[in-house]
């Protein structure tokens, strides 16, 4: 996630919940994650924004979810300075 860009403007990071470790990774395995927004929404400060994700860890090489957990963080809007 981190190449992707989608961390560039955090803030901080506001909480980790429902965070379940599924299955085990090993050195060598292609691991893809997936990100979908479900929540997202302004906050009193107007150069920051809330935004909750569900992430998901996914193992290639063995089929298989690895972790999954819900993370909210807080962003600089666009429109900051």
């Amino acid at each position: 996630l981190y190449q992707t860009g989608l961390f560039d403007h955090i803030t901080a990071l506001v909480g980790v919940d429902r965070l379940s470790m599924k299955a085990p990774s090993h050195p060598g395995d292609v691991i893809s994650v997936r990100c979908r927004v479900l929540e997202k929404r302004e906050t009193k400060s107007p150069e920051k924004g809330f935004v909750k994700f569900f992430i998901e860890c996914f193992n290639n090489t063995r089929n298989a979810v690895v972790m999954e957990a819900e993370m909210s963080f807080l962003y600089l809007r666009k429109n900051s300075k």
